[in-house]
């Protein structure tokens, strides 16, 4: 079975030598065959006989490629009905490399077309697949023509066991069913076979890493839009599906909207990845814990989230999507003010010393506002030349801040002033006041 680009299905029915067009409003009328088991005849494809159609694959511009197993061809259809022979002679025999028309086939069962216009064609009687270019060449594209395991490698040199379904991805890569094997391969565009799914035992396909999956006679495969295989598990009576490993790209630039005690914040999603967005994460603390993220369709492509119940203060938002894949690549942070922009400390008060020798004890009370940003910590400067230092502070009765100053000259005179800091910046000083160590 394939679509085209109107979503009309095209069904190939071997037992009353048709292929079947079924419209999306289920409209089913007869697209090629008339009824009787025979070989192809050029022209009108109603006119013509059918024997053994099994594979369909429709291309760009929504012609059906048709294998016929029985007549050891593949002929093909354009969408005004008119059937031609596109390979094979109608012999019996093994694959021959030059014009596909010119070339033997054995009992041609799958066939895929990739998005550059090559047709592939697996040839379950001589165990190999075909690769037909757009001029009309054919090539052996895996398969030594033996029956054994599949070998991974270049995939001319792995035996199959039988090709059935064929398959090709977004990226031009092509899988194929090998329904003795159980298995399915996978062939990346420089030609190299990898094991995609099954390890080659029989029984029920087993939830997890595709290759490690049993599977029993896997004879059908077929692709989504976001490149998800899905294979037809004969004996198991089950459709397998095997999802790809990217996740979800990062969104794009965040846009907030701050009101009061919520956010809104718009953002144009990243690519999808292997499987299609399931929903939205949210951080508060530039990417370190995640929340769910509520979103509706915005302006274009974007979406919008909300996010409520917060409190005044200064937030480091990410976003990102989640997926069956995984949590996908958080986006660039963006900072969110929520209530009053948060400003410098304001001036600590009451600062008063006592001297001792070689040092001092200071004490002072915090500013009244911390800005809007919690105090960090205290800074001083002993000669009002502006060399401000951290203080190490403890606190004392009556919710004042104390500081011990060592290391000073007896008999010199100190004017020390502190100052606060939060997370915007340092506050204003404090008065100053005079000291001189001493014995």
């Amino acid at each position: 079975m394939d679509v085209d680009s109107a979503d009309n299905l095209y069904v190939a029915d071997y037992s009353t030598h048709y292929v079947l067009k079924i419209t999306p409003d289920g409209t089913l009328s007869i697209f090629a065959g008339d009824g009787t088991a025979g070989a192809p005849t050029p022209g009108p494809a109603t006119d013509s006989a059918v024997d053994d159609p099994l594979g369909i694959a429709v291309d760009a511009d929504d012609s059906l490629y048709v294998t016929d197993a029985v007549q050891h061809q593949v002929f093909k259809i354009t969408s005004d009905g008119t059937l031609s022979i596109f390979a094979g002679t109608g012999v019996n025999g093994p694959l021959v490399e030059g014009p596909a028309g010119s070339s033997t086939f054995a009992n041609p069962n799958g066939i895929a077309i990739d998005p550059a216009g090559i047709v592939y064609v697996g040839d379950q009687g001589r165990r190999q697949v075909a690769r037909i270019d757009t001029l009309g060449d054919l090539t052996v594209y895996a398969g030594t023509g033996a029956s054994a395991a599949l070998l991974e490698g270049p995939a001319t040199a792995s035996p199959i066991g039988m090709p059935m379904g064929l398959e090709t991805d977004s990226d031009g890569n092509l899988y194929f069913a090998d329904a003795i094997n159980n298995q399915v391969a996978r062939i990346d565009t420089s030609g190299d076979l990898t094991i995609y799914a099954g390890d080659g035992t029989t029984g029920d396909a087993v939830p997890g890493p595709a290759a490690d999956s049993p599977l029993t006679t896997p004879i059908e495969l077929a692709t989504d839009a976001y490149d998800r295989l899905y294979i037809a598990d004969y004996q198991n009576r089950t459709v397998d599906r095997v999802t790809g490993t990217d996740r979800p790209e990062a969104p794009g630039t965040l846009v907030p909207d701050p009101g009061d005690g919520e956010f809104d914040v718009t953002f144009t999603p990243g690519d999808e990845g292997s499987a299609p967005v399931t929903g939205y994460e949210v951080s508060l603390d530039n990417c370190t814990t995640w929340d769910t993220l509520a979103t509706v369709p915005g302006p274009g492509p974007t979406e919008i989230g909300t996010v409520t119940g917060l409190a005044d203060g200064t937030y480091q938002v990410c976003v990102g999507a989640v997926s069956d894949v995984g949590d996908g690549e958080p986006s660039d942070m963006a900072q969110v003010q929520i209530g009053p922009s948060a400003t410098v400390p304001g001036r600590p008060t009451g600062l008063h010393a006592t001297a001792k020798n070689g040092g001092a004890r200071l004490w002072w009370m915090p500013p009244a506002s911390n800005g809007g940003s919690p105090v960090r910590g205290y800074q001083i400067d002993l000669h009002d030349s502006g060399q401000w230092v951290n203080l190490v502070i403890s606190a004392a009765p009556h919710g004042e801040r104390t500081a011990v100053l060592s290391g000073l000259r007896n008999g010199g005179t100190y004017k020390p002033r502190v100052r606060a800091v939060n997370g915007v910046g340092a506050g204003p000083a404090s008065a100053m006041v005079t000291i001189k160590p001493h014995r």
